[in-house]
């Protein structure tokens, strides 16, 4: 008779945290941007110290993975006339990685998930050890949920002919660098938006262009830049007469852009280009 309370207060506790795993997986599914994972039994391409020595050079200090797992990994962006890309890689999951916004002073810690291709020759367009992407966890207490309609942001830079494909060399910038230097140029604490996720690509931008008799010649050299995208996020306060339809439970008061998607050179981590996204 006396195991009961306990057999009972076991059983509760088990509730509770099945409860609480389900709210996870239902907040923070594995996708982000145009990337979704789920684990594989394929038997790795790319060994786990391999995966982590490339990670460490990309991030650009020490750390220490806490979580690791070898995922197929699926972009549905459309480089060329490949509408979808699948391949295999590692998922790096790294707490506690150093910020600094160099104008104040402020320092922040960020959690990182790194997605690392896996080296399969046939696993699609990113060359060996490549950076896939780097991404902050969805920050839940602070994020901001969209209140007009949404617009893809592939479509929005392809709008503003960034022409981005998968990289082809190794950036000489660091994401720790890069989160740094979006901190101060667009005034956004990595730690508190709802989420950022950096990729380094290869693109040729359109703009800014000057004119040359009847052409307008690219500024902008093609090559290797990082394209910065952050959600769940009050980038820009919208003002003025309402141009689009708000969400129904959307106040004037509550007009806001709640994402953007930002280029930045790799060589001095300038921002060249920006959109707002609803």
């Amino acid at each position: 008779m006396r195991r009961i309370p306990t057999l009972a207060l076991l059983l509760s506790f088990c509730l509770l945290a099945l409860a609480a795993l389900a709210r996870a997986d239902d907040v923070a599914p594995n996708s982000v941007g145009t990337l979704s994972w789920t684990k594989t039994q394929v038997k790795p391409t790319l060994s786990i110290s391999s995966a982590s020595q490339a990670a460490m050079k990309y991030l650009g200090q020490s750390a220490n993975y806490d979580q690791a797992a070898f995922v197929q990994i699926v972009d549905s962006a459309r480089y060329g006339n490949v509408a979808k890309t699948v391949f295999y890689g590692w998922q790096l999951h790294y707490p506690g990685i150093a910020i600094k916004n160099a104008k104040t002073g402020e320092a922040r810690t960020v959690t990182l998930t790194l997605l690392i291709n896996g080296a399969d020759p046939v696993s699609g367009a990113w060359p060996a050890k490549a950076l896939v992407a780097a991404f902050t966890d969805p920050n839940l207490t602070a994020w901001q949920p969209p209140v007009l309609p949404q617009r893809d942001y592939t479509q929005e830079m392809r709008a503003d002919g960034w022409n981005v494909t998968p990289p082809q060399a190794t950036p000489q910038s660091n994401i720790t660098q890069m989160l740094n230097a979006f901190w101060v140029g667009n005034g956004i604490d990595p730690s508190q938006a709802g989420q950022v996720m950096l990729q380094p690509m290869q693109a040729s931008p359109l703009l800014p262009a000057t004119r040359s008799g009847n052409k307008l010649v690219p500024v902008l050299r093609s090559g290797l830049y990082w394209t910065v995208l952050v959600n769940g996020t009050k980038t820009h306060i919208v003002t003025g007469p309402p141009t689009l339809k708000p969400a129904p439970t959307a106040s004037k008061e509550q007009r806001y852009m709640s994402g953007l998607i930002a280029l930045y050179s790799d060589l001095g981590t300038q921002s060249l280009r920006g959109v707002y996204l609803p």
